[in-house]
């Protein structure tokens, strides 16, 4: 769950056990508020309220927020592409690892999930008015010298990857904060050869590369198409050389058959004349 979202989810649960103990005093107009009882409810609300703290301090951790972050994006990566697609925990030659790649044909397009939210969660609070809705110069330097940390680990053509790689922050309210708000900070990632993304723009981007799988996949069906073309193409000039020769042969057949018949008849003829001088003489006798 993205920290927003999380944060709402929080206040939401205070709220509504605050409500619940308003609703049970009113209850309770003619009877005098026990002291002891209002003291331990107040103090089972800052109870609450420390263990909330804490709950949003250890989805900020540096250790928990990496583990959040390369989940969404594993779930993410897992229901929108296949399997042979893209890789978690992708090694390069150096030992070092990114989050994921996921694979564009013979290309590798490097993911990191591991933002130090922690380091920009002020913008949360942040209640700025007005048209100047540009960041911080204390965050966007967390941003700028991120993405040359990206840029400068995860980019290797050398190593098949392409010339850019995604930023993935898990907080939609941060990516919009951040990067629709302020434009010009996607241009300073840009210049790094990074593009932050959010859970809404990755989704788009795997759909995009969901499709452009589909269109790569036809290049080597019409490879395989052209060799079983070339093939029949070769059985058939094989099909009419044994034609050629079958009619050869045939032609051949059809002209000694012709000498026989010819040769035969001559053979008769002469038999004929034959028996018929033999007769004649026979009667001259």
């Amino acid at each position: 769950m993205p920290i927003d979202l999380l944060s709402i989810a929080l206040i939401g649960i205070f709220l509504l056990f605050l409500l619940l103990l308003i609703i049970f005093f009113r209850r309770r107009p003619s009877q005098t508020v026990d002291q002891t009882l209002l003291r331990e409810s107040f103090n089972r609300l800052e109870e609450m309220a420390r263990r909330l703290d804490d709950i949003g301090r250890i989805f900020l951790l540096p250790r928990t927020r990496g583990g959040i972050g390369e989940t969404l994006l594993e779930q993410l990566l897992g229901n929108w592409l296949p399997a042979a697609a893209w890789r978690r925990q992708y090694r390069f030659s150096d030992g070092g690892r990114v989050d994921a790649v996921i694979r564009a044909g013979s290309f590798l397009v490097p993911i990191d999930s591991k933002f130090p939210l922690e380091r920009v969660a002020g913008l949360l609070k942040d209640d700025t008015t007005g048209e100047d809705r540009r960041i911080p110069p204390a965050e966007r330097k967390v941003f700028t010298a991120y993405a040359r940390e990206i840029s400068e680990k995860y980019i290797r053509p050398e190593e098949g990857t392409l010339q850019f790689a995604l930023l993935y922050l898990p907080s939609e309210h941060i990516y919009y904060r951040c990067f629709v708000e302020d434009p010009s900070l996607s241009e300073e990632l840009l210049s790094f050869h990074v593009v932050p993304v959010g859970p809404s723009a990755l989704f788009l981007y795997l759909q995009t590369v969901a499709y452009g799988l589909k269109g790569l996949s036809l290049p080597q069906k019409a490879k395989e198409l052209r060799s079983h073309i070339q093939r029949i193409k070769s059985e058939t000039e094989r099909l009419e050389r044994l034609f050629s020769t079958s009619s050869t042969h045939l032609k051949n057949l059809q002209a000694s058959f012709d000498d026989s018949r010819t040769a035969l008849a001559r053979l008769s003829t002469t038999s004929h004349r034959l028996g018929d001088d033999n007769t004649e003489a026979s009667e001259k006798e």
